[in-house]
């Protein structure tokens, strides 16, 4: 079901992961049925954690539970294009479990994807006294604090009473640019992605970086 990519597991192969028992492969016919042209799998610890738990007793609708995690997967996927992970929540029972999928390549340089129990998601976002939630993505190996367009608004105007930005605003254009000129007169420019969500480590570069704050 999860298989990992070449980067992840230099000197493992795919084949041998999922012989291991490491990765369990879906049916083909199962994942294309929710549109992946990839092969897909699941890593072992997801799988025995969003799938297998056993929290309902006797009444565990097992594929009921795998459709709703390549479901959201795809879904995450698709509406993410740029990074290399992306997470997703599912709710196997009355506790939810953080997962990612990754598209990638496997030993023959085939695309595949891999779900996998994704890590604590650590970066929030401070601004006026107020904690605010970050959504969290893989770019490459470097996670990445991205926040959704509400959010962005509090934490810009929080840095315009801080007086670190002189001017924000946005762009009517597809991409929702928004252009940012500090108090020291440098600028930066951050765009959004397909879901109207934005990245912000760029505003590290030009303000107090303790807007962004590490922990849950």
């Amino acid at each position: 079901m999860i298989q990992q990519t070449a980067t992840q597991h230099d000197e493992t192969s795919r084949t041998a992961m999922v012989f291991a028992g490491i990765l369990e492969p879906v049916d083909s016919r199962q994942s294309q049925a929710f549109g992946y042209r990839e092969a897909v799998a699941i890593e072992r610890r997801a799988y025995d954690t969003a799938i297998q738990r056993d929290d309902d007793g006797d009444h565990v609708d097992y594929n009921a539970r795998t459709v709703d995690v390549l479901w959201k997967a795809r879904i995450a996927l698709d509406s993410h294009s740029w990074p290399v992970r992306v997470p997703f929540t599912v709710w196997p029972a009355d506790r939810p479990v953080n997962l990612y999928a990754e598209r990638g390549h496997g030993d023959t340089g085939e695309d595949v994807v891999t779900i996998a129990e994704a890590p604590a998601l650590p970066f929030t976002v401070t601004a006026a006294g107020q904690v605010l939630p970050a959504i969290n993505y893989y770019l490459g190996a470097r996670l990445v604090p991205v926040v959704t367009v509400d959010v962005l608004h509090v934490l810009l105007a929080a840095l315009l009473l801080t007086e670190q930005l002189v001017t924000f605003y946005v762009e009517d254009t597809p991409d929702n640019p928004v252009h940012i000129t500090t108090s020291d007169g440098r600028a930066t420019t951050l765009r959004s992605h397909r879901d109207g969500s934005y990245a912000i480590g760029l505003l590290t570069d030009f303000c107090d970086t303790d807007t962004l704050t590490e922990g849950s």
